[in-house]
């Protein structure tokens, strides 16, 4: 299961998802990603949406080795930026009696979709990557 704590804690300070450490490259301010097709969603060429946190050069080939859904379908990028852009959430709508009616699981909502807020239960912290770049397996 996911650890909605540390994945949220990881995305917000950049931290790897495998050791704890930054995700930052010290030389060029970069952090460092493992992108698959199922946690990425392009916003256009070099920018983009993830769920997934940072993985530091060192852990990368860890992750690679022990992932099997690393190994099928990943790439390696450092970003220049990543902010907070929304979330996955399990969807609500109301229902008889002031029940609540689940309508949908990992959706994403938008920090800036205010109006679906209230019908929401977050589990996963959504970043935008922005000056992606692809890199060398380290």
């Amino acid at each position: 299961m996911l650890n909605v704590r540390r994945q949220w804690l990881a995305m917000l300070r950049g931290l790897c998802q495998v050791c704890g450490k930054t995700g930052r490259d010290p030389r060029t301010g970069r952090i460092w990603w493992v992108i698959t097709e199922t946690a990425f969603r392009a916003m256009s060429q070099d920018s983009g949406l993830t769920n997934a946190p940072p993985t530091c050069p060192a852990c990368i080939p860890e992750s690679l080795a022990y992932c099997p859904q690393l190994r099928e379908n990943s790439a390696v990028y450092t970003a220049a930026r990543a902010e907070p852009a929304g979330v996955l959430a399990d969807t609500f709508t109301p229902g008889p009696g002031g029940t609540a009616i689940h309508t949908g699981h990992n959706i994403y909502v938008g920090f800036d979709e205010f109006a679906r807020h209230a019908s929401c239960l977050a589990l996963q912290m959504v970043v935008r990557l922005d000056g992606m770049r692809p890199e060398p397996t380290p």
